[in-house]
C-alpha cells in the first residue's frame, strides 16, 4: 500500500466532489427530451469532444496494460495512441460527413440505412455484448485492480465502488454529464502521466534517448515473427482495429455526433489526433522509462508487468503531490465508463427497445428505458469483471479481443461507405462468420497455434478472409437500387463541409485541412524517428 497524506486525499476528494458537480449539473440542462438525453442537443464545441474521445479511450487498462505491456516490449505499444491519424482521418472527412449529414444518431442506423434492418440489428447486438464482456468488465477490474494496489482495498469492493460512483452521474445526466466530465478528467489524466513520465526520465542519466534504449525495444516495427507485436499485426491495429475502434464504434464516435455543426465534429477529431501524441509519452511510454529505472537498480523488478505503473507511482511521485496522480486514474477510469454506460443506453433504448418493443414511446419514457439499461448492464458487467484475471495481462484481454472483433466489422464499413456494389448479403454473411470466427480464433490460438505464433497475425489472415469474402459475396449476388443507398455512399466533394453550413469560408486559422496536415507531420516525424 502506498503511503497517503492527507494532502493527497484531500485532492482526491475534491476531484470526486468536482465531477459529481459537473455531471448532474450539466446533466439536468439537458434530461428533458431524448436528443438532450442521448446527443447533448447537439450542442457540443470542438475542444470538449476532442478531450472527450481522449478520455474515453484511455482508461486504466492503458495506464496499466499498455504500461506492462511496453515494460515488455518497448517502443511498439506506443502505435496503439500514435496509430490513430490513418483512422481519424478516415472518420474525419468520410465517415462524418454521412454521420452528420444524414442526422445518425446510432451507428448500427447508418447500417440499417446502408444495408437492412437485419444488419443493424446484429451489430447492436454484438456492439452490446462486447460492450459488456470486453469493454465494461476490463475498465471495471483494470480500476480496480488499481485502487487495490494503492489503497489496499479489497478487489471487489474497488470494482463496485467504480461502478456506483460512475453510474449515478452518467446515468442521470446523459451525453452532455459525459463530455462535460470528460474535459476535466483528460487534463487531470494528462498531468498525471506527464508527471510519471518527466519525474522518470529525470532518474535517467540521458534522458529520453536513454530510455529509449538501443535494438528492437527502440523500433515501432518488429520483426514479423515478433512472438506479440509483429510489424504485421501492427497493420492489423492500424487498418482493422483503429478504423472500427475510430469509424465504427458507437462509445467513441457519439460525442462527435453531438457536436454544434460538422465543423466542431472534424475539429474535435483532429484535436484528438494532437492529444494522441502527447498520449504516447503519457499513457505509454512510462513502461519504456520502468523498464530503464530497473535496469539502473532505481527501482526493484515488479512482482508481475500489471503492477509497473503502482510501482512508479510509489517510487517517483512524492507524497503531496499522488492525491493529482490518483485522481489522473481514477478520472481515467470514470471518464471511459460514463461513455461506455451511456452508448449502452443509447444503443439498447434507440437499436432494440424502440424498434421492436415500443415504437411508439414518449420523450419521458426513451429517457427511462436507457438509464434502466444502463444500470442493469453495469451491474452485469460488475459481476463478469474478475474474468479478466485470466488473462497474462489487462492489455492482451483489451488488444486480442477488440483485434478479432474489429475484423468483420471494419470490411464491412469501409466498404459499405466506400462501395456502391457492397450488398447486404455480403454484409449480413460477413457478420454471421465473424460471430463463428470470434471464439474459434481464440480457441485456435490455446490449442493450435505453435508457440511464438502472434495473435495479430492470426487476425491478419481472417481480415483477409473477411475481405474476400465480402467483395467476392457482392459481386456474385444482386446489387442493391442505387436511388436507395446513394445518400448514404461516400463522394470526392464531401471532403469539403457542407454548403449549408459555410456560406461564407471559415477564416485560415480554422482550416481543418490546415490542423488535420500539422497533426500528420508530426505523427510521421516521430514514426520516422522511432521507426
Amino acid at each position: 500500500m502506498l503511503q497517503v497524506t492527507f494532502l493527497d486525499m484531500a485532492i482526491f476528494v475534491i476531484y470526486i466532489i468536482a465531477v459529481m458537480y459537473i455531471g448532474f449539473r450539466v446533466g439536468r440542462k439537458e434530461h428533458t427530451n431524448a436528443m438532450g438525453y442521448f446527443l447533448a442537443g447537439r450542442t457540443l464545441p470542438w475542444y470538449a469532444i476532442g478531450f472527450s474521445m481522449v478520455a474515453t479511450s484511455i482508461s486504466t487498462e492503458q495506464f496499466i496494460g499498455a504500461g506492462a505491456k511496453s515494460y515488455d516490449v518497448g517502443m511498439a505499444v506506443l502505435h496503439w495512441e500514435w496509430g490513430m491519424i490513418p483512422s481519424f482521418t478516415l472518420l474525419a472527412f468520410v465517415f462524418l460527413p454521412i454521420y452528420f449529414r444524414r442526422k445518425i444518431y446510432t451507428i448500427p442506423e447508418y447500417l440499417e440505412r446502408r444495408f437492412s434492418s437485419t444488419a443493424r440489428t446484429i451489430f447492436s447486438v454484438m456492439t452490446l455484448l462486447s460492450y459488456l464482456i470486453i469493454n465494461l468488465a476490463g475498465v471495471l477490474y483494470s480500476g480496480g485492480y488499481t485502487l487495490h494496489k494503492i489503497f489496499n482495498l479489497p478487489l471487489m469492493l474497488s470494482i463496485w465502488l467504480l461502478a456506483i460512483l460512475t453510474g449515478i452521474y452518467t446515468i442521470y445526466g446523459g451525453l452532455a454529464s459525459v463530455v462535460w466530465t470528460d474535459t476535466l478528467q483528460c487534463i487531470l489524466l494528462l498531468a498525471g502521466g506527464g508527471y510519471i513520465t518527466i519525474a522518470g526520465l529525470m532518474k535517467i542519466p540521458g534522458g529520453l534517448s536513454a530510455a529509449v534504449g538501443t535494438g528492437e525495444r527502440a523500433h515501432l516495427f518488429l520483426p514479423m515473427n515478433h512472438p506479440e507485436l509483429p510489424w504485421t499485426g501492427i497493420l492489423v491495429l492500424l487498418f482493422s482495429t483503429n478504423v472500427w475502434y475510430a469509424c465504427a464504434n458507437q462509445f467513441y464516435i457519439q460525442r462527435c455526433l453531438g457536436a454544434k455543426n460538422e465543423w466542431n465534429a472534424r475539429m474535435g477529431v483532429i484535436f484528438a489526433a494532437f492529444l494522441a501524441i502527447i498520449l504516447g509519452f503519457t499513457v505509454d511510454f512510462p513502461g519504456v522509462i520502468a523498464y530503464k529505472l530497473v535496469e539502473l537498480g532505481i527501482i526493484p523488478v515488479p512482482p508481475e508487468s500489471n503492477a509497473v505503473y503502482p510501482l512508479l507511482i510509489r517510487y517517483l511521485v512524492p507524497a503531496g503531490i499522488r492525491g493529482i496522480v490518483f485522481a489522473g486514474l481514477v478520472a481515467a477510469i470514470m471518464s471511459t465508463l460514463s461513455a461506455l454506460i451511456n452508448s449502452i443506453a443509447t444503443l439498447f433504448t434507440l437499436d432494440i427497445y424502440q424498434k421492436f418493443i415500443r415504437p411508439q414511446s414518449s420523450e419521458k419514457h426513451i429517457i427511462f428505458i436507457g438509464q434502466s439499461a444502463g444500470a442493469l448492464l453495469l451491474f452485469a458487467g460488475t459481476l463478469w469483471s474478475p474474468v479478466v484475471g485470466t488473462f497474462p495481462t489487462i492489455f492482451d484481454f483489451f488488444q486480442q479481443s477488440w483485434a478479432i472483433m474489429a475484423a468483420p466489422f471494419s470490411v464491412i464499413f469501409v466498404l459499405g461507405i466506400l462501395w456502391k456494389r457492397a450488398n447486404n448479403f455480403a454484409a449480413v454473411s460477413t457478420m454471421i462468420l465473424g460471430i463463428f470466427i470470434i471464439p474459434l480464433s481464440f480457441i485456435l490460438q490455446r490449442t493450435v497455434l505453435p508457440p511464438g505464433f502472434s495473435f495479430y497475425n492470426l487476425v491478419g489472415i481472417f481480415l483477409i478472409f473477411f475481405l474476400a469474402w465480402m467483395i467476392i459475396a457482392s459481386v456474385m449476388t444482386q446489387p442493391q437500387l442505387r436511388a436507395k443507398i446513394a445518400d448514404f455512399l461516400w463522394f470526392r466533394k464531401m471532403v469539403a463541409l457542407s454548403p449549408e453550413e459555410t456560406p461564407q469560408p471559415y477564416s485560415w486559422f480554422k482550416n481543418v485541412w490546415l490542423w488535420w496536415g500539422i497533426a500528420t507531420v508530426l505523427t510521421l516525424g516521430i514514426y520516422i524517428k522511432y521507426w
